[in-house]
């Protein structure tokens, strides 16, 4: 007989959400309503948590850049610079650095401290959809709708390299967790994967529905997850074969994808909410709803408790996620 053991969680009901995962762990979700971050007046396109898991950074149609206190969803701080919807936001490996990427084509980089800004990166023809810092916190990796993925030094802050090979805009970046492979894919309906030390393309991904909107390694490297937005698609990737492993579909659009810290959940931002995927048992474990409008963006805190959403409704949902131990 199993024995679930609820542990650490001050709330009144919990949700199981899976069966037995290899460990002889599963994840659990508080039954009480989510914390709401409220302060954007137009909807949420971009959410990231910082290394430590204290801030949660939010990028929104109104173009500016809001700082929260994960635990509070207090308002920390207002970044204002960009002309034009903030796409992508994300955290240096240090966490003292946040890049943000906007329409207004440009990229901003910003001291978390202080709330200020600490350079722009020009040049660019047309939106900038995707930013992310490499694993060392040397080389910021800019994509967008001009069809190039440019790798900037930020040391002597000069464009380093610039990677061709798209014929269509991109949409989203993701970087493998030990640097050496960089992910990128847009409107193509294709990935393109690329050697980060050669430069050379050394994969290319394809059978999607529609247009790339979201990419995502999983935390050991051995996966890449790839999302179509409508019909809403999942494809998981193996790194080693770049071999398709299973392709998930739901018939609601999925605007994006994240892996938990432990790889064995997968959570995907929906039109009707976020949904949780058991990658060790292949099952849907949850369905989130709370969000009033499309869920744009999802991000799993750094110990895999807490997971925040942003929205087209123009809020943060802030979940607190529960391991649950079980005992023979």
């Amino acid at each position: 007989m199993r024995i679930i053991r609820r542990i650490s969680c001050p709330a009144h009901l919990l949700i199981a959400l899976g069966a037995t995962l290899s460990g002889a762990e599963r994840v659990l979700v508080q039954q009480q309503e989510p914390a709401t971050c409220r302060g954007h007046c137009a909807g949420v396109c971009c959410v990231a948590i910082s290394p430590d898991g204290k801030l949660v950074a939010s990028g929104s149609e109104e173009q500016i850049i809001i700082l929260w206190d994960i635990d509070s969803c207090k308002e920390r701080a207002r970044l204002q610079g960009h002309k034009g919807w903030v796409e992508c936001v994300t955290y240096s490996p240090d966490g003292k650095t946040l890049a943000s990427s906007s329409r207004d084509q440009t990229v901003r980089i910003w001291d978390v401290a202080t709330a200020k800004e600490q350079g722009i990166l020009h040049g660019y023809s047309d939106r900038v959809s995707s930013v992310v810092f490499s694993p060392d916190g040397k080389t910021l990796i800019v994509a967008g709708d001009d069809e190039l993925v440019h790798l900037w030094d930020l040391a002597s802050e000069k464009e380093r390299t610039v990677l061709r090979g798209h014929s269509y805009p991109i949409n989203s970046l993701a970087i493998s967790p030990d640097g050496k492979l960089l992910a990128s894919g847009g409107s193509s309906e294709e990935v393109l994967v690329w050697d980060m030390a050669t430069g050379r393309q050394v994969a290319q991904l394809g059978d999607h529905p529609r247009e790339i909107r979201s990419l995502a390694f999983s935390p050991d490297g051995r996966m890449l997850a790839s999302v179509s937005v409508e019909p809403g698609t999942v494809k998981l990737w193996e790194v080693a074969t770049w071999q398709e492993r299973t392709t998930l579909r739901w018939k609601p659009p999925i605007y994006s994808v994240q892996f938990s810290p432990d790889g064995k959940t997968i959570a995907l931002g929906c039109l009707d909410g976020v949904r949780l995927w058991d990658l060790t048992a292949g099952k849907e474990r949850a369905l989130l709803r709370g969000h009033t409008d499309g869920v744009t963006s999802v991000a799993f805190s750094p110990d895999g408790k807490t997971l925040v959403s942003g929205s087209y409704d123009k809020t943060l949902k802030v979940w607190k996620l529960c391991p649950a131990k079980q005992e023979q």
